[in-house]
């Protein structure tokens, strides 16, 4: 591949997966935001406990809250989003061997370019989704007004290394979460072009949802205990901070607790249920939110005429 065709794929991929990107995670906002609450509380899960929260926040903060973070989660997924899919291409081509098509050279490729590219996104852009997590824990009571009033409040209060506060086990998450959800999705559906083509037919786009709806639910089922801890990791002392501000208490800084300490006290005082808290939500949204994503990034190059038959 010549170098102007490879820098038109990575700015297409680049365009077409920030799009994408928006496009998945505005869908299933609200059910992300009712997640997150879950996942932060000793509460337990349950749809009907979940619809209550979900009238609560309506009813209580009005309809717009349900998007209530999405600011933040805008600016965090489209660069995210951007950078997740742009550098997939080019690592499954750096990954490429020179002398090889074998198959299961191009399968472990794909999983092996998925998990590099999560953990590159997930390192360039985490700050984002920290602060995407706080705004959306955020009830009547209000510690942050907006993105970059977050930004400078938690600078002012705990320092460059707030910003960092559970991005571990985002990574060790994320390496096998995206490698799976690549891995099962170009998988499936590259075996759907092959069968398209014989027959002389376009790949439907239920198809292409259909294989990105079963690649999220994939990868998350495997990684989501990590997701859990990392949401606590978060938001623990931001929401302590929360309800002192509420009791008009003097606001006092908890120390961070470890990943492990987190996984074992959850382990302890919620069972091994607690590592699942609102799972069978994610059930829902995450298949959702991944079979959009990819569907969207499949037209979006369509659209800009990138060839989807080029070697995997």
């Amino acid at each position: 591949m010549s170098e102007e065709s490879n820098f038109r794929q990575a700015t297409t991929s680049f365009v077409a997966g920030g799009i994408a990107g928006a496009v998945a995670k505005s869908a299933v906002a609200p059910l992300e935001r009712v997640k997150i609450l879950f996942q932060v509380s000793s509460e337990r899960f349950s749809f009907p406990r979940a619809y209550k929260e979900l009238f609560r926040i309506i009813h209580e903060e009005g309809i717009h809250a349900l998007w209530k973070g999405n600011s933040a989660m805008m600016a965090r997924i489209m660069p995210y989003a951007a950078l997740q899919y742009m550098t997939f291409d080019q690592y499954k081509r750096l990954l490429r061997p020179s002398d090889s098509q074998s198959e299961d050279v191009g399968k472990a490729r794909r999983f092996i370019a998925g998990s590099m590219a999560g953990a590159t996104s997930v390192l360039f852009t985490y700050p984002l989704d920290l602060m995407r997590a706080r705004l959306a824990v955020q009830t009547t009571v209000r510690r942050y007004h907006g993105l970059g009033h977050a930004f400078m409040t938690m600078y002012k209060e705990e320092g460059y290394r707030g910003f960092t506060r559970g991005m571990f086990p985002t990574l060790v998450g994320i390496v096998p979460y995206g490698g799976l959800s690549f891995f099962t999705y170009e998988t499936m559906k590259l075996l759907a072009l092959e069968e398209s083509k014989k027959d002389g037919k376009a790949l439907p786009s239920w198809k292409r949802f259909l294989f990105g709806a079963l690649a999220g639910a994939v990868a998350q089922s495997a990684t989501y205990p990590l997701d859990v801890v990392r949401r606590r990791m978060q938001t623990e002392s931001f929401i302590k901070t929360l309800q002192a501000q509420q009791q008009g208490r003097a606001v006092v800084h908890v120390l961070q607790r470890s990943m492990t300490d987190i996984f074992m006290h959850i382990l302890h005082t919620e069972g091994i249920r607690g590592l699942f808290k609102g799972l069978t939500l994610n059930w829902i949204k995450g298949p959702i939110a991944v079979g959009i994503s990819f569907t969207t990034f499949d037209f979006m190059k369509m659209l800009m005429a990138v060839d989807e038959f080029q070697p995997q």
